[in-house]
């Protein structure tokens, strides 16, 4: 088993920074290039976020099955909802529960230094 997956189940997880467009366009069930660049943005985003909210670099992330699952979820609501106005309390809920346990606290004076 490589470094980069995790094992869930039988089958191998795809690691947090291997995640790529062809895995974005494939969890939308996408197969036109049109919004490529829109979806790259997506998953590019997702990813900051989840490296923010659990205050981890993706090299600690990489062994977490769940993470990548958060990031592609955080890419697809970031595509489907291209307005201000999206509805996030059932988001912040999945997102809250697949990376809760993944939240690394770090105080301010933790941070700076």
């Amino acid at each position: 088993m490589s470094k980069k997956q995790s094992k869930v189940g039988d089958k191998m997880a795809k690691a947090f920074s291997d995640l790529d467009i062809y895995d974005a366009k494939s969890f939308l069930r996408i197969d036109y290039d049109l919004d490529d660049m829109f979806i790259e943005m997506a998953l590019d985003s997702a990813k900051s976020y989840v490296c923010q909210y659990t205050k981890r670099p993706a090299s600690e992330l990489d062994a977490i099955p769940e993470v990548s699952m958060a990031v592609l979820v955080l890419m697809a609501h970031f595509y489907d909802n291209r307005t201000l106005e999206a509805d996030t309390e059932s988001l912040n809920y999945t997102i809250g529960k697949l990376l809760g346990l993944h939240w690394y606290y770090m105080s301010d004076s933790q941070m700076e230094g």
